[in-house]
């Protein structure tokens, strides 16, 4: 346990290090790692495996934003190389942690490959499938932290390398800033999507947390082409909009339709003029079931 504390507090200094020099590079504009809450008990029944895959999975995928992505991309510009088991670290920990921490479906093709990832870290480094005893959780760890410090010590070699680059430090520096500046989370994201389901009068029926989890990386992908000074809360509102219309999440279904007395011959009809309509200016449920009125498209007898 000694030897695991020592990497993982190595760990920690690689972490103060590469923000000092990524404040440094940018004037204090961007932190390369936020903080880290998750408490790791040592003394737990894993070995703490599962506490320290938590801690990583946190490292790498929540307070990093947009950051250990872009320089993995500058590490062949300064001929950094890693070996595959230190650069595939990201996605091992992420996958160790999405098959340790939910009960996947493993009729799904996406899961099963996952799965089947899983087992071939573990078998690769303990002979096993998954770990069974503190000593395979104990061998396991030690494989994860070593290839963990190869990885930051890389990305520090590349932080420092663009630091020292005469030719590309500004261009590189702004266009990590750009990717900074736009590196709008899922939380973000829901959000406005919960502003406008809610204006659409689609709240009680659309879970914001899923779609948003869905659709972020398309959603991140079209603010990318927008100009610089954009404003987040309207831009991703129309982004929003445009997918409520494309998804057609009309706020009335035919049952309110049938509610009030339209004839069963002639709904698919009105429900074709309320869906055109809703496509052609989207709003919420009290106005359309008000045009249905003023349109005369019920005839009551």
């Amino acid at each position: 346990m000694e030897e695991i504390i020592e990497k993982h507090d190595r760990i920690k200094q690689l972490i103060v290090e590469i923000n000092s020099l990524t404040t440094g590079l940018t004037a204090n504009e961007v932190i390369f790692f936020g903080g880290i809450t998750i408490h790791v008990g040592y003394e737990s029944e894993d070995g703490c495996f599962k506490d320290i895959v938590n801690w990583l999975y946190a490292l790498f995928m929540e307070v990093c934003g947009p950051n250990v992505k872009f320089f993995e991309e500058k590490f062949g510009l300064y001929g950094l190389n890693l070996p595959p088991e230190a650069f595939n670290i990201p996605k091992d920990i992420h996958t160790i942690r999405t098959v340790s921490s939910h009960n996947l479906d493993y009729d799904n093709t996406e899961n099963k490959k996952k799965k089947n990832y899983y087992e071939n870290w573990f078998d690769k480094i303990i002979k096993k499938p998954q770990a069974e005893s503190n000593e395979d959780y104990g061998l396991c760890l030690l494989y994860l932290l070593d290839n963990v410090i190869a990885y930051l010590e890389t990305l520090k070699l590349c932080i420092e390398a663009v630091g020292r680059d005469e030719h590309f430090y500004y261009i590189i520096v702004i266009e990590w800033k750009r990717r900074n500046d736009r590196s709008y989370g899922i939380y973000d994201f829901e959000v406005v999507l919960i502003q406008r389901l809610e204006q659409f009068g689609i709240s009680a029926f659309l879970d914001a947390n899923k779609i948003a989890k869905r659709e972020v990386d398309k959603w991140r992908g079209e603010l990318k082409l927008l100009k610089d000074g954009f404003d987040f809360t309207t831009e991703a509102g129309r982004i929003i909009d445009k997918y409520i219309i494309e998804k057609k999440y009309c706020p009335i279904d035919p049952k309110d339709l049938l509610d009030m007395g339209a004839d069963k011959k002639e709904l698919i009809r009105i429900y074709s003029e309320v869906l055109d309509d809703f496509n052609r200016q989207p709003r919420h449920k009290d106005e359309l079931l008000q045009w249905v009125t003023d349109q005369g498209l019920i005839v009551t007898k």
